[in-house]
């Protein structure tokens, strides 16, 4: 016991205690560095999270919403979408779902589109599920949807682009198929009666549409062409609905749709198939047709819009 007290009062207590004081500040100093201990952990945790799965990306965590649904029964009033067909109705009902949430629905109910992105189709069109309702309704001296209708949206394409269209629809039994087409067809009469007829439904359509007395939204396909957003915002405007941009988003990621015929080269095929004749006729109804939408307080023919190809 003696030999120990000895050897302690033999110790150097200075370094002793400059030794302690050290151990003292560092068990300090880690303890009042919490962050080193959260880093470790988050770092330790996304090794074990990504060890079996791929990290998302800053892209996927704001991954648009552009799913779309049914609104609950009486929703909506009818709202009709109008057009001579091939004028690009069932293409404008995909940007007006991609732009709102919302399905539209149509007089029609074809089945076979519920499948292709329309599960408001085959819905009763009178119960306000659906935000518009298609139509190519044009006799309004007959009953009929305008009766019910609440508004419309008219949609018009120059009539030349619809002949074409249609003629496609008719022949090939479908959206999406291109017709037999041959240059001789510009002389055929058949197809140039086909084509004044529908230029005159064309302004059957206005003329009808934007005279029945509720509010009417005229919206041309070839300016949905040059700006689908734009113009498919003033829709939403239109039924009451806030332009959402995070949906406008979702038509641009999305503009094509399952419904819309490719032609591998348009331009050549009007060439081929208006006669000046059918192109001078068609431009003498649309004059027409774009004073009455101005003497009804729409914007005119947007000439500047319209294929070249269908201009005499």
């Amino acid at each position: 016991m003696k030999m120990l007290r000895s050897t302690i009062k033999r110790l150097p207590w200075t370094a002793i205690s400059s030794a302690l004081l050290t151990s003292l500040l560092w068990v300090l100093f880690i303890y009042m560095q919490p962050e080193v201990f959260t880093k470790q952990s988050s770092a330790c945790n996304f090794r074990m999270s990504t060890k079996n799965s791929v990290p998302r990306t800053d892209s996927e965590e704001t991954a648009l919403d552009c799913s779309v649904r049914l609104a609950a029964p009486g929703t909506f009033p009818v709202i009709v979408l109008a057009s001579p067909p091939g004028s690009g109705n069932t293409w404008t009902r995909h940007l007006i779902q991609q732009a709102t949430g919302f399905y539209t629905g149509s007089e029609y109910n074809v089945a076979a589109m519920t499948n292709k992105g329309f599960a408001g189709e085959v819905e009763d069109w009178t119960t306000g599920t659906t935000l518009t309702v298609k139509t190519h309704f044009s006799r309004l001296s007959r009953p009929g949807i305008h009766q019910k209708a609440k508004a419309a949206i008219l949609l018009l394409r120059n009539p030349c682009s619809v002949a074409v269209a249609e003629r496609n629809r008719r022949l090939t039994r479908n959206k999406t198929s291109m017709a037999y087409w041959n240059s001789s067809l510009k002389f055929d009469k058949v197809w140039f009666r086909a084509v004044v007829w529908q230029v005159h439904l064309v302004e059957r359509f206005a003329n009808n549409w934007l005279q029945l007395g509720i509010p009417v939204h005229v919206v041309f396909y070839e300016n949905i062409q040059v700006n689908p957003v734009r113009e498919i915002a003033k829709i939403v405007k239109f039924v009451n609905l806030t332009v959402n941009e995070d949906r406008m988003a979702c038509v641009r990621k999305n503009t094509e749709g399952n419904y819309h015929r490719q032609y591998s080269n348009k331009a050549k095929l009007y060439k081929e198939v208006l006669s000046p004749e059918i192109k001078r006729y068609s431009q003498m109804v649309m004059e027409r047709v774009s004073v009455f939408l101005v003497k009804h307080g729409q914007n005119p023919v947007p000439w500047r819009n319209l294929p070249p190809e269908v201009l005499p």
